[in-house]
């Protein structure tokens, strides 16, 4: 699992499903119904990004989007 931009800054907390499936930090931060939803469907298309209100993963509030990444 890459960074990709993110840290966490004491700890996180996650599922199994998330944790093996992420391919970057920010990707564990999802969590709700709507938000997984979106990941799947993109990540269907390709590599994605997600796009957190902190660099610190476990200081996130909110996830802001998730886009796929152009090639």
């Amino acid at each position: 699992m890459k960074p990709g931009g993110n840290f966490v800054y004491s700890h996180l907390f996650t599922t199994k499903y998330m944790l093996d499936r992420a391919e970057e930090l920010a990707e564990l931060r999802l969590s709700t119904d709507e938000e997984l939803c979106d990941w799947r469907e993109k990540r269907r298309l390709g590599k994605v990004k997600v796009e957190l209100d902190n660099e610190y993963v476990d200081k996130a509030g909110k996830v802001l989007g998730v886009k796929v990444e152009q090639m």
